[in-house]
């Protein structure tokens, strides 16, 4: 997804204006004029958008089930047959081309699942216990990218097994539940996961329809000069990567160099379209802000930055987030989040009976 309006459900590519006026204000101090004489706004009403219907399955339920208990198995010792498919093998491992070393085809304590084919030499880890050495040759594949100087060669392999190990689950019980799964039971558990689950979906969907609708709008938008917010933008993060090279004792060439491979000029030339991609989506989330008197409220704003801040930056809690990210900013991403939620609900939404790759 783009970093943008239309992706992330908005905040992750639009904590970026640090001096945003917030709280109960962000209406009155930020773009507090008459923005039609800087844009001409596009239809933002009755959009196109497809869609589809979702539910999740039993099937579902019980794929993240087995995902879950595979994370919570216990490697046991294997001590009374060869390996087989499944088991796990922790192996190390020389190789060598035309009788040379080669470092990089080598590992030491490396783990391995019988079934993968993630080794060229698997094959012939089957039915070899722990301890055992062996050796094997191969041949690298043609389209071998890691290192195509070996493509289509022949390597020997050297190898000894240290450990084979079989994965044993955990009994899936109420007491295992309670235990580790953070519910009543295991019947509490998979209720908890659907919800879970429905919520992602609803999410996702939701991302789906601010996608295509906010691009069309942002598309449509004709920018007919750009305030002064646009240039004081610029200016910002021009002086504001001159004083990032300063601290560092490095001139701006050099900074801007190891830092955004660019040249001064070229980084010039980017820093002065992200400000005007950036302050034309503020003043399209303005107008249409005060068109449908859209405003945030404490109680949105609470219920909103703390499942940010706890669910999409990994948070402790919201005063965590505030202090990254300062308040008024966070206020004016919460607006922008709930302008795209009003153009989705004022949308022609289709449903299709087509699945929808979200990617």
């Amino acid at each position: 997804m783009k970093k943008s309006i239309a992706a992330a459900l908005l905040l992750g590519g639009i904590l970026f204006t640090s001096c945003a006026q917030g709280g109960d204000d962000v209406l009155e101090n930020k773009y507090n004029y008459d923005l039609s004489e800087y844009i001409e706004l596009a239809e933002y009403k009755n959009l196109p958008a497809n869609s589809f219907e979702y539910s999740v399955t039993d099937e579902e339920i019980a794929r993240e089930r087995d995902m879950m208990l595979i994370y919570y198995s216990k490697e046991i010792d294997v001590k009374d047959r060869g390996a087989e498919s499944g088991d796990i093998l922790y192996i190390d491992y020389t190789a060598s081309v035309d009788g040379v070393h080669f470092e990089e085809g080598s590992g030491t304590d490396v783990k391995c699942t019988l079934g993968y084919e993630k080794f060229l030499f698997e094959d012939s880890l089957y039915g070899q216990k722990a301890g055992a050495v062996l050796s094997a040759d191969c041949t690298y594949p043609e389209d071998y990218e890691a290192h195509p100087e070996y493509a289509g060669k022949d390597v020997h392999f050297d190898i000894k097994i240290d450990s084979v190990k079989r994965s044993e689950k955990p009994n899936y019980t109420d007491d295992f539940a309670r235990a580790y799964l953070g519910s009543e039971s295991i019947a509490d558990y998979e209720a908890k996961l659907r919800e879970r689950l429905e919520k992602s979906y609803e999410k996702n969907q939701l991302q789906y329809l601010v996608n295509q609708t906010w691009s069309k709008v942002y598309e449509n938008t004709v920018v007919k000069e750009y305030p002064e917010e646009c240039e004081d933008l610029y200016n910002d993060m021009i002086s504001s990567n001159e004083s990032y090279a300063a601290a560092l004792g490095v001139s701006l060439d050099l900074y801007l160099a190891g830092n955004y491979a660019m040249s001064v000029e070229e980084f010039k030339e980017y820093a002065r379209k992200e400000a005007e991609d950036r302050v034309k989506t503020e003043m399209i989330c303005y107008a249409i802000a005060r068109a449908e008197n859209i405003e945030v409220s404490d109680e949105e704003y609470t219920k909103r930055a703390t499942d940010l801040a706890l669910n999409e930056y990994g948070c402790e809690d919201l005063a965590e987030f505030e202090a990254k990210y300062n308040k008024a900013t966070i206020y004016q991403a919460i607006l922008m989040d709930m302008v795209a939620e009003k153009i989705v609900e004022l949308a022609d939404i289709t449903i299709t009976d087509s699945a929808i790759n979200f990617n």
